[in-house]
């Protein structure tokens, strides 16, 4: 009996972890959303863009893509991370004025959505 209903337990709990666990397609908007809220500068090319401006590209490029951006990292790497015309890196200005690379500061981000 004691078996049984660890066994219940433990698929009870494995049920509520996979419910709560996010899909990638969730984590890939979570961070389009990020950005989008963010109010920080992202430049692009060399052009500064609003938040606003940078996650409506994104979205962008990501319809654009298609089938072809799976995860999470599929999205950093292909889409957010650099331009795909010029292969130059996405940059964020910080509210300190600190430049980082828009790469970076999507990962940060994708890990918080994990924890």
């Amino acid at each position: 009996m004691k078996s049984r209903l660890a066994a219940a337990v433990i698929v009870v709990i494995g049920i509520a972890g996979a419910a709560l666990a996010m899909s990638e397609q969730e984590k890939i908007a979570a961070l389009l959303e990020a950005v989008g809220k963010s109010n920080l500068t992202f430049v692009r090319n060399g052009v500064p863009y609003s938040s606003a401006r940078a996650r409506d590209h994104l979205a962008y490029k990501l319809k654009r893509a298609g089938g072809r951006v799976a995860t999470a990292e599929d999205f950093i790497n292909h889409i957010a991370g650099r331009s795909s015309t010029t292969g130059m890196p996405y940059y964020i200005v910080l509210e300190d004025g600190t430049r980082v690379e828009a790469e970076a500061w999507l990962r940060k981000k994708l890990e918080k959505l994990g924890k």
